[in-house]
Formats: structure tokens, C-alpha cells, sequence
């Protein structure tokens, strides 16, 4: 065999490997896009159950703050009204906590201890956390006496209160955008 032999060889070799590299490469590009577009479906769903979430919870949570602040419809609500919107959302987010990261976990938490006290009494709901002098104030003649028996002797600092919950709503405005 002569050099040249080896050199057709050789030819013969890479005219039979460039259509198996083009279809082996062709099939990575395929499993890749493949992938992508598979995570890119996952990231759509989640976002979706997200927003859903959000709807669900955000009008909640502003009534809340709004009783607390004596702003906006807060005389719409009552302390029972309350704690069922907070009950309400406790199992939200019970049941989707692992969608979202872990500072929504923890911001919501610091918002309920800043609102509620909670496991005052075996059987009996949470107490509301309400800074009384600043919600009677806020709420003049329309504040109502039979509130009191629902709020927490450890009252709450309604701008504390305000503070957790933009901290929240930023949170779980962010886990919307995808931040």
C-alpha cells in the first residue's frame, strides 16, 4: 500500500463519518431544544399558578391591612371577617409554599406574628394584634367596642404592621416577575 492509498482511505473514512456526526449532532440539538422548551412549559405553568395565587391572595391580605390601618373599605370588615381572609390564606400558602422561595415563607410568617397571636387559647381562634389607640383614632365613632374582645393583649405597632406587609407584597410581587 503506498501513500497514497492511505490518503483515499482516509477520504473513503471522513465521507462516511460526516453524515453520522451530522445526525448525532443534529439529534443533540434536537434532545437540547427539546429540554428548553420542556422548562420553558414548566416556568409558564408556574407563573401561571403563581398570578393565580397572587389573585387569590393579594385582595386578602390588603383587607387585612386595611382593617389594621383604619384605611380604605376597613369598615366593611370585622375582626371574624378577619380571620377568615387570614385562614383563608394561611391554607394558600400552606398548600403552595414550595412554589415560591423561601423568603416569601419567611416574610409571610414575620407578617402574621406582626398581625396576629396566634394559639392564644386552645379552641379558639387567632387574636387579632390590632394597635387599638391608633385604630380608634383612625376609625373615630365607627370603631366598635365588641372589637376589643377579639384583639391580643399583646397589641401590635401598626407601622411594624405596614412594614411586613409591603415587605410581603413586594416578595411575592417579585415571585410573579420571576426575580
Amino acid at each position: 500500500m503506498t501513500g497514497s492509498d492511505w490518503l483515499e482511505y482516509a477520504k473513503l473514512g471522513v465521507s462516511a463519518l460526516t453524515p453520522l456526526m451530522t445526525g448525532l449532532i443534529g439529534l443533540l440539538v434536537v434532545r437540547l431544544g427539546t429540554k428548553v422548551e420542556a422548562t420553558k412549559q414548566l416556568n409558564q405553568e408556574l407563573l401561571r399558578k403563581r398570578l393565580n395565587l397572587f389573585e387569590e391572595l393579594a385582595p386578602k391580605l390588603n383587607d387585612i391591612h386595611c382593617f389594621y390601618q383604619a384605611v380604605g373599605h376597613w369598615a366593611d370588615l370585622n375582626p371574624e371577617e378577619v380571620i377568615r381572609r387570614k385562614r383563608a390564606i394561611d391554607r394558600a400558602i400552606q398548600v403552595n409554599r414550595y412554589l415560591f422561595h423561601s423568603d416569601f415563607w419567611n416574610e409571610y410568617q414575620r407578617f402574621e406574628e406582626a398581625h396576629f397571636e396566634m394559639f392564644s387559647a386552645p379552641g379558639q381562634p387567632a387574636r387579632l394584634r390590632l394597635d387599638l389607640d391608633h385604630v380608634g383614632k383612625r376609625a373615630g365613632a365607627a370603631f366598635q367596642k365588641d372589637w376589643v374582645s377579639s384583639a391580643s393583649a399583646k397589641p401590635g405597632n401598626h407601622q411594624d404592621q405596614v412594614k411586613h406587609y409591603q415587605a410581603l407584597m413586594e416578595i411575592l410581587g417579585r415571585e410573579i416577575r420571576g426575580a
